[in-house]
């Protein structure tokens, strides 16, 4: 349940109302309400609102002039119309953040996932 539907425990529990995103109410839940790290919430919160303008802000409409090359002619949004638009380029930001969330989630979980330590997300940039 704490895996497909956190909203339904940390609402149970009455526990992470500061939480929006469901990756931010899974660390609250990992963390066993043991002291929860407020800064890690908003991080997990800001990563999610992120990934989901990454994934729906994407080309709509373009036109293939073959060898790769394309002109983009219009962009599906969400949210804000004049938030960022997000690049390759500005992904290196997004993984670090994403290796302090996984390096905080391996501190507070009781249990010990073999290879963690390997996974960078930082790494995928340079591919």
């Amino acid at each position: 349940m704490a895996i497909e539907y956190p909203g339904q425990i940390t609402d149970k529990l009455k526990i992470a109302k500061s939480a929006r995103s469901e990756l931010a109410k899974k660390l609250v839940i990992l963390a066993d309400n043991d002291e929860q790290n407020t800064q890690y919430i908003s991080l997990a919160d800001e990563l999610s609102e992120t990934r989901n303008l990454i994934v729906h802000d994407k080309p709509f409409e373009l036109i293939d002039f073959g060898d790769g090359e394309v002109e983009i002619t219009h962009f599906r949004s969400r949210g804000d119309a004049l938030e960022k638009q997000y690049r390759y380029n500005d992904l290196a930001d997004f993984y670090e953040k994403c290796d302090k969330i996984k390096s905080y989630a391996a501190s507070i979980s009781p249990i010990d996932v073999m290879g963690l330590g390997k996974i960078s997300f930082t790494k995928l940039v340079n591919g």
